[in-house]
């Protein structure tokens, strides 16, 4: 019987330091994928120097030694002791009895030394990933001389599932900063204990038999081979991916079929819509193009060859072919099927085009992020059983069931992987959906390289434990910051604090915000302590805040005026694109319903609505409530209140409505405030030492944000005259905190989940063979963000 000692914080401010607060909470807090058993006493074990004694009898591979070795001089400066010298702990690596599968282990950390123990080497290395991925988040403390904490701690660990992976899509741009990136995603995936990547390489690898395919720039064989060594020190296999048939654009050049396809609602004409199947040489070139693909990468278990989304080039490939795609597609798995079973590999392919578009059934999933309903009717029936169908699903279907997956194992799919995407409780339930019809193959996927937003700890920890507790969203969001933003290294820095000449005081209504959630006059992060005694406020009067409308609200004045829309608790502003009162709900804008337009607001079920009494919710939609696109439409409209109703909160440019739909909850408050006169932009110059090579600031926002404008503008001044500068929107407050040059973004503190918003790190650090002495930092501040009182809490050089 599995056991979980746990006590998990729902929360979501976690990088505070671990003085006075509970360890035993906090451990929880940090331990992701959550472990299978483990204990925490709530106390900290002090290492008072950064030397420590190996002691390796299990005997660990070169490779992945180094990976260890490197793993904690970089995050703790811990180093090997000397010979002859006394060291502050003992780390032992011991062979343990075998557990329930190859990658158990135990992970102890006590008074003087830290053990390792595990019966085989990938589980030694799920435990050195444990540990390293301890040492990514705030329970590693580093102190000034080399002193450093970690908390007592027992684990006892292993996976549920024997293979938990992430598809990767490197058949796009090839360049220097994406391999460096692929570098940093296998490692943090080591750390969260998966054990498999894929790689979609497309065209870009190097096609010898048949270049004329090859798509430039490519990969080198010797990239992907040193992808695959790195890999494998860290127990993760990496198998191969190509799409085949259609994505075309983003596979090899194997005779494109060019045709008609509809793009944003035209018929355009498509060069590269698919792979022509019917050429004489076809099968000749494909098959090649396999045979160099898995021999690059080792002849591994299993072959990904995609074949999702030709819809487009459907039609085309039956007349092309003569036959309906519910014959030649199956044919075409099957013959691949065949081709790389002599090999002793499994092809695995995506599932939407084996699901029929027509069945009435999954009509509805259409209008939703399912897995995509795009294909031909008997497909399954007719695939050889060695086939694995890969099943994509994104979201939460309606009713919490996934028919079409259901569907699949009914039509005799028995060999099923499930593979999800960005939304924990997506993840959640897909993966307890898979588990139910015996699935065993859990993935991620990162498409279009935003590992941050892709979920790479929710994905890893229910693929871990099917026992794992339901997280909150802001939970992940947290252990997302900390792991892709925050500094890499946790040793302590002397940091020399910039001041301004002379600093305004802050209004009233800023001071109190400042003393409230900053009581004490320090902070400290990652290494770097801050004064926060003088912090740096941009406020304009009557614009920071803009002020609130009180109730009871003239909707027919706000109708024509506009208005700025805030939960109480969101850390997020929105402005309507248009408002409208008691009409028939037809575009995007927020359309506002009182009992004087009827019982109930006629709406159809694609939207978002909430139901008010003065101020306060009383009822919420679907997708507010659930995280599904499916509402309850037509929601009743309160005999004192009134409904607010709308597409999205608030849509643009198809993107979501991020903080502002989860902070909408019933019993909370909602308030409007009134659209200002947008005060003029603000600067403050700080001089600088000239004797420090890095500089950094910490911002915040003392109210909420507008996420799709621009907050502020650095330009760093150096003493040959030369600039620098970055600027970012409220957006890089929640995500794409990605570097830009010698410049970096990372999360000091996350936003609290009652609208107090997140503390930004903006750092420049001196490149590695830069001359280059920073003299003066220019701030400016947008207008919008003087609205949302920016705060420079402190700054200094170091």
């Amino acid at each position: 019987m599995k056991s979980i000692i746990f006590a998990f914080l729902f929360c979501s401010t976690v990088s505070l330091p671990l003085s006075g607060r509970d360890l035993v909470d906090e451990t929880a807090y940090w331990l992701v994928p959550a472990p299978q058993e483990y204990q925490a006493s709530g106390r900290e074990i002090i290492f008072g120097q950064p030397q420590f004694q190996l002691d390796d009898q299990f005997g660990l591979p070169a490779p992945s030694r180094e990976w260890l070795l490197e793993g904690l001089a970089g995050k703790a400066g811990w180093s090997p002791a000397a010979a002859g010298a006394e060291p502050a702990a003992v780390l032992r690596l011991q062979t343990a009895a075998a557990g329930p599968n190859s990658e158990a282990y135990r992970l102890t950390i006590a008074a003087g030394r830290i053990t390792l123990s595990a019966a085989e080497l990938p589980g030694m290395l799920r435990a050195v990933g444990r540990l390293l991925c301890i040492m990514d988040t705030p329970l590693l403390q580093c102190f000034p001389g080399g002193r450093t904490a970690l908390p007592e701690l027992s684990i006892s660990d292993y996976p549920d599932a024997p293979f938990r992976g992430t598809f990767f899509q490197i058949g796009g741009e090839v360049t220097a900063a994406r391999n460096t990136k692929i570098y940093r995603e296998l490692a943090l995936m080591a750390e969260l204990g998966y054990n498999q990547a894929i790689f979609e390489v497309g065209g870009r690898i190097e096609c010898r038999r048949h270049p004329e395919i090859n798509r430039k720039p490519g990969w080198t064989d010797d990239e992907i081979r040193a992808f695959i060594a790195y890999a494998n020190a860290r127990s993760i296999t990496i198998f191969p991916a190509t799409n085949s048939i259609g994505h075309f654009r983003s596979a090899p050049r194997i005779f494109p079929l060019a045709g008609e396809r509809e793009r944003a609602g035209k018929k355009v004409w498509d060069e590269e819509l698919a792979m022509d199947l019917s050429h004489p040489r076809f099968w000749e070139v494909y098959l090649d193009y396999l045979d160099e693909l898995t021999e690059l990468f080792g002849r591994q278990k299993y072959l990904c060859i995609g074949t999702d989304e030709f819809h487009h080039a459907a039609l085309l490939l039956e007349e092309k072919l003569g036959r309906p795609g519910e014959e030649f597609y199956p044919e075409f798995l099957n013959r691949v099927c065949a081709a790389m079973r002599a090999k002793g590999i499994e092809i695995a392919a995506w599932h939407d085009m084996m699901v029929d578009r027509n069945d009435p059934r999954f009509r509805n999933a259409r209008n939703y992020k399912l897995g995509a309903v795009n294909g031909f009717p008997k497909v399954v029936e007719k695939l050889d059983p060695d086939i694995n169908i890969m099943y994509w699903n994104y979201g939460l279907p309606p009713g919490g069931k996934y028919l079409d997956l259901i569907d699949l194992h009914s039509r005799g799919a028995k060999k099923i992987w499930v593979t999800t995407f960005y939304t924990p409780a997506a993840a959640r339930a897909l993966f307890s959906a898979g588990r139910s019809l015996g699935v065993t193959h859990f993935l991620g996927s990162i498409w279009g390289f935003r590992s941050h937003q892709a979920g790479f700890p929710s994905t890893a920890e229910y693929a871990w434990n099917s026992q794992a507790p339901q997280r909150s969203a802001e939970h992940f969001n947290a252990f997302n910051d900390n792991f892709f933003y925050a500094r890499s290294s946790r040793w302590p820095q002397a940091s020399q604090a910039l001041a301004w000449e002379s600093v305004p005081p802050p209004p009233p209504g800023c001071a109190e915000v400042l003393k409230q959630r900053f009581p004490g006059q320090t902070l400290s992060a990652f290494g770097l302590t801050f004064d926060l005694s003088t912090p740096y406020v941009f406020a304009h009067p009557g614009a920071t805040p803009p002020p609130e409308i009180p109730p009871p609200w003239d909707f027919a004045a706000l109708a024509a005026t506009n208005f700025i829309f805030q939960p109480a608790k969101s850390f997020e502003w929105g402005i309507p694109q248009a408002v409208y009162l008691n009409q028939e709900r037809l575009d995007n804008g927020i359309y506002i319903y009182t009992p004087a337009f009827g019982p109930e607001t006629k709406t159809n079920i694609y939207g978002q609505e909430i139901a008010l009494v003065g101020d306060t919710v009383q009822q919420i939609s679907g997708s507010l409530e659930y995280s599904t696109a499916y509402e309850m439409g037509s929601m009743a409209i309160p005999a004192d209140g009134y409904v607010f109703s709308c597409r999205a909160l608030f849509p643009k440019s198809n993107r979501r409505a991020g903080d502002l739909a989860r902070a909408v909850q019933v019993g909370q408050r909602i308030i409007l405030r009134q659209i200002p006169t947008a005060p003029p932009p603000q600067s403050v110059t700080l001089k600088l030492s000239g004797e420090k090579q890095n500089c950094i600031l910490l911002l915040t926002t003392l109210y909420p944000f507008f996420r799709d404008q621009k907050q502020v503008d650095v330009v760093l001044k150096f003493r040959d005259g030369s600039r620098s500068s970055s600027s970012f929107a409220g957006r890089d407050y929640l995500s794409g905190r990605t570097p830009e040059g010698p410049w970096q973004r990372w999360l000091v503190r996350p936003a609290d989940g009652e609208g107090a918003n997140a503390v930004l790190a903006v750092e420049w650090q001196q490149p590695a063979g830069s001359a280059l002495v920073p003299v003066e930092l220019t701030v400016t501040a947008t207008p919008a963000a003087i609205q949302s009182g920016l705060s420079i809490l402190a700054a200094a050089e170091y």
